[in-house]
């Protein structure tokens, strides 16, 4: 994976490169507080300031943040986008796709989060996803990918319980409203 440079407009691996847009990235500025805590981020958010503007229309658009105080309703529906895996067994090599892949997941509280995941690190910078009920959850390789709700970013897919989907373990992203205001110094 090139670090380096970003891929926008393509929803296909092997999409003609005629509709892609890649551009380098100038600089990558991780949170000042982020830190690994058992291979669990916290304050789990980067921002890529790129060389050159992205041209917006067709399969490049730009997605409003929430506002600083917004937090989803447990109950409330999103969608998860990205290229994680889609494996259902375990293993040691994850089926990933060639398709950019969605679902509509349900955010959970974060009490009933930490409840599910003792021990870890879930806080008001979170936001969790079930089911919970052993179906489809965000898996290796959506790192970093988007949780949307009615058409705003809420989430970036941070960390979740291996083997993806497992029952009772429920997806956690940073909840990007905790960091409106590191993001708009950047942006």
């Amino acid at each position: 994976m090139d670090l380096n440079k970003i891929v926008a407009g393509i929803n296909s691996l092997t999409n003609d490169p005629a509709i892609e847009q890649t551009v380098q990235v100038a600089q990558q500025i991780r949170h000042p507080s982020y830190q690994e805590d058992f291979n669990v981020a916290i304050n789990d958010v980067t921002i890529f300031q790129l060389k050159t503007s992205l041209s917006l229309g067709g399969n490049v658009q730009a997605i409003p943040l929430p506002t600083s105080r917004s937090v989803p309703s447990a109950g409330s529906s999103a969608t998860l986008s990205g290229w994680g895996s889609t494996s259902t067994r375990i293993g040691m090599f994850p089926d990933m796709p060639d398709i950019l892949q969605w679902v509509d997941v349900t955010a959970i509280s974060n009490t009933e989060c930490a409840q599910l995941v003792p021990d870890s690190p879930v806080n008001d910078n979170n936001v969790c996803t079930g089911p919970v009920d052993g179906s489809i959850s965000a898996c290796t390789g959506d790192s970093g990918g988007p949780l949307t709700q009615d058409g705003t970013l809420i989430g970036i897919a941070s960390w979740g319980i291996w083997p993806c989907g497992t029952v009772g373990a429920p997806s956690v992203f940073t909840r990007v409203a905790a960091y409106t205001h590191f993001i708009n110094q950047y942006i």
